[in-house]
């Protein structure tokens, strides 16, 4: 039993934990049996770059191993890695642009991997993808994802496109160009739909849009990205074609009024994302019939949601996973409105103080924080530069932190603006909190003056990110997507890993 750990039958069964790759090469330096074990585990992601890939005969020899491949480029040199990857599930492209003949050996990579069941096309320039690729899509019979973005369509491939989408679980398209047409092609229909993402699509009307939504019976999730939309079209059409339908995801120019009609049309309502929309007074007494089932809401950069619409939502909401808003007042928070979502694992929300706050107020703050042993990502601080003048929360032990001793799932903390506003002490706190969340994988924080002096108090296990270089490509939450995905349970995915993992 002292070498139970050399087995490879156990090791095989620890080895599909490891995501992390720092993990699998500490495994690789313990001894050859682990070695030759959890070497093959590295390769389950690769990323073929042009400019630097590994030696072509390192790759063919492990391409048996890769899962998810992304590449670059598709050249004939390439053809025996290629064929030797028989594992594969989840390919992406990315290019600038793809000849015939790159399209042709894409085509056949499709069609030589039936157990594909992610595909995903990145373009930095449009891209048209031929009618014989989109007919290499119907030769994976497990596909269930297909994503693309800025591809164009004309009324010669579109047909093949849908047709290669028909038995999909998951679509996005992103800025894909759609032929001119007077309406939806009719008889068209996506049995298996589960979530659509439709975002800023050209060609194709809002009205056509919302018409191949309703071809999606089992749909659970619509994003939808585009500048208005029909409201009374939207509450006539999809809750009653798409019964399954909880997940709202509204990047729209939308005013309360409208808003509220819709929340109201959906029959149930788990998730909802309303960034830059205007939810207001009267969305949000629609909500409030969801509030038992509510699991997850972003309402950032939304003028009109107030704090006190905020405060409500955390103590009236049991189910509430994740919340994204501006701010909530700290004079709000305590034993009088307790927030009844004791499972949160993100939050999100920049916590206002009165300037004569006491340190009363700031440990009840964190009292109630201390109570959310489900977090994965907490941010305390809004993401707006000109809010930094706004009275936020002190970030020191003396005034709370110290109370929030153990967070056994937060990965991802981010203080934004607060951090070194206290010279020293801001040193004691940061190397409190990493002595004391061992999980902690990320810390992200805006050093005041520059002041970068606290690094050193970082564990290797801890990556740091300043946040002003992240401004830029700042969206809704940096946590956002990945929470989304994490919480989506596509019983497809989580089938196909640990099956074949087994």
């Amino acid at each position: 039993m002292a070498k139970a750990l050399e087995l490879p039958e156990i090791l095989l069964r620890v080895g599909p934990s490891l995501i992390k790759k720092k993990d699998i090469l500490a495994c690789l330096s313990v001894c050859k049996t682990w070695k030759a074990v959890f070497e093959p585990f590295l390769w389950r992601e690769f990323r073929a770059f042009p400019d630097i890939p590994p030696p072509l005969a390192l790759m063919e020899l492990n391409a048996e191993h890769i899962r998810k491949l992304t590449i670059e480029r598709i050249d004939v040199d390439m053809e025996i890695f290629r064929r030797n990857c028989t594992r594969l599930i989840d390919l992406s492209m990315s290019a600038d642009n793809l000849d015939e003949a790159s399209w042709d050996m894409f085509a056949n990579m499709i069609r030589n991997h039936t157990s594909l069941r992610r595909i995903f096309i990145h373009c930095r320039s449009p891209l048209v993808p031929p009618k014989h690729f989109l007919q290499a899509l119907k030769s994976c019979q497990r596909l269930a994802v297909f994503e693309t973005d800025y591809c164009n369509y004309d009324k010669e491939t579109f047909p093949y496109y849908l047709d290669g989408c028909a038995g999909l679980w998951r679509l996005s398209a992103e800025g894909d160009r759609f032929p001119i047409q007077e309406s939806f092609p009719v008889g068209v229909a996506f049995p298996e739909m589960r979530y659509m993402e439709l975002c800023d699509c050209r060609g194709m009307t809002i009205e056509q849009q919302l018409e191949w939504i309703s071809r999606c019976p089992k749909l659970i999730s619509i994003r939808l990205e585009c500048s208005n939309i029909p409201v009374s079209l939207f509450c006539e059409k999809i809750p009653s074609a798409c019964t399954n339908l909880t997940d709202l995801h509204f990047l729209v120019e939308i005013n309360d009024e409208p808003l509220s009609r819709i929340i109201d049309a959906l029959p149930r309502i788990e998730k909802l994302t309303l960034t830059m929309t205007g939810f207001g007074t009267r969305s949000m007494n629609s909500l409030r019939r969801h509030f038992a089932t509510l699991r997850d809401i972003n309402i950032q950069y939304c003028s009109s949601a107030t704090p006190a619409m905020v405060q409500e939502i955390l103590a009236s909401c049991p189910k509430l996973q994740g919340i994204c808003a501006d701010y909530i007042n700290a004079d709000a928070i305590g034993p009088s409105q307790p927030w009844v979502c004791t499972h949160l694992q993100m939050f999100d929300v920049h916590i206002r103080v009165r300037n004569s706050a006491s340190l009363h107020t700031h440990r009840t703050v964190y009292q109630q924080l201390s109570l959310l042993q489900d977090l994965q990502y907490l941010s305390i601080c809004s993401p707006n530069p000109s809010d930094l003048n706004i009275p936020h929360l002190r970030f020191t032990l003396e005034y709370g932190v110290e109370l929030l001793t153990e967070f056994p799932k937060l990965t991802y903390f981010s203080c934004k603006w607060i951090l070194g506003a206290k010279g020293s002490r801001d040193m004691e706190t940061v190397q409190w909190i990493m002595a004391h969340w061992r999980r902690l994988e990320t810390f992200e924080a805006v050093p005041v003056g520059n002041q970068w002096f606290f690094l050193e108090s970082l564990p290797a296990r801890v990556q740091f990110e300043d946040f002003n270089t992240q401004l830029e490509d700042y969206d809704d939450s940096p946590y956002n997507s990945d929470y989304d995905e994490l919480d989506d349970n596509d019983e497809w995915q989580s089938m196909t890993w640990h099956t074949d993992d087994a």
